[in-house]
């Protein structure tokens, strides 16, 4: 027989031991009778869950199941792993929270991730086309009340300046699209970053909407070379094109006043291909050269009240008059 001293009082630590019924004859499901009683350890009895799990001919499915009627998304039979929870309590900030932390020296060229996710199909579909999704991030707000922000996913990408060292890049988030292999496969659209509204609530009354927008907020005095908005950049030397638009823009609205560029900063469209428009419009009528032999540019084009000038080269105009007719 054991005695109480034997029995685990409190919080188990790894060296406590649990007694452990063991029933070898039995089906699984059926009252024991009299069960082999061994005394384990709480390390071995975690070892020996850790290994059940471990194993996939073992190890089918596992669920995490807060309450009886907590929802699930989409459909919770299919899911290898299910983690929900129904709660009033408000201050349950984290449904689920994860973090691997390298310490110490790390080989060169080691790859760290902090979760790989992987969608692999070898399915030989026959039918219609399904949508093979990877991922689906959702940030659903049913409530009452105010909200500041409802965001489907934040990716920040950090660098600690505390130490001294050297990075390449640094990304807040990373598309790639990849078209590999040697067969006769069709594509309709190939894209690496698709962004979508879709408003559907006529009463609803919004300030602004934008479908991208990106901004560098420099608060240091730190020195920076080159600064980006939007970086295009198309190498296709052994592609067969047959048409390439930089920017590719439609608009069936109707607003008010629409503009396909609206720039506030005083900074000059500088292109090194020729510029096709309808019509060409100057916000202001500008000022001519003090002279013929002014400071310009060969290229400049100024217009005032009277004529129309052009620099042919370095400090040299040619004007050409506007009358009336």
């Amino acid at each position: 027989m054991f005695n109480k001293n034997q029995f685990v009082v409190g919080v188990p630590k790894a060296k406590d031991y649990l007694p452990m019924g063991v029933d070898k004859g039995n089906r699984p499901g059926t009252p024991v009778s009299n069960p082999e009683v061994k005394l384990v350890t709480v390390s071995n009895l975690a070892t020996a869950v850790a290994d059940v799990l471990e194993s996939s001919s073992e190890f089918n499915r596992l669920r995490i199941i807060g309450s009886a009627d907590a929802q699930f998304n989409p459909v919770e039979p299919t899911s290898l792993i299910t983690a929900a929870k129904r709660s009033n309590d408000n201050g349950l900030s984290i449904a689920f929270n994860e973090k691997v932390q390298f310490h110490g020296s790390q080989a060169s060229g080691t790859n760290q991730y902090g979760r790989m996710l992987g969608l692999e199909i070898e399915t030989a579909y026959t039918g219609g086309f399904p949508q093979l999704v990877a991922q689906q991030v959702k940030s659903e707000f049913k409530g009452t009340g105010n909200a500041y922000f409802v965001i489907g996913q934040i990716n920040i990408a950090e660098v600690d300046g505390a130490n001294n060292k050297q990075v390449n890049s640094v990304y807040g988030h990373s598309n790639q699209v990849k078209l590999r292999g040697s067969g006769t496969d069709t594509t309709e659209f190939v894209i690496a970053h698709h962004n979508t509204i879709d408003l559907d609530n006529a009463g609803q009354d919004i300030n602004n909407i934008y479908s991208g927008y990106y901004e560098i907020d420099d608060n240091t005095a730190c020195d920076i070379e080159d600064a980006y908005q939007i970086y295009l950049n198309y190498t296709g030397s052994a592609a067969t094109l047959t048409n390439y638009k930089g920017i590719y823009h439609k608009y069936n609205g109707g607003a008010t006043n629409a503009q396909f560029i609206h720039n506030e900063a005083d900074m000059p469209l500088d292109t090194a291909g020729a510029v096709n428009a309808k019509e060409f419009n100057l916000n202001a009528l500008n000022a001519a050269p003090d002279s013929a032999t002014a400071d310009g540019t060969p290229g400049q084009i100024r217009i005032d009240a009277n004529h129309i000038y052009v620099c042919v080269q370095e400090n040299t105009w040619k004007r050409a008059e506007l009358t009336t007719f």
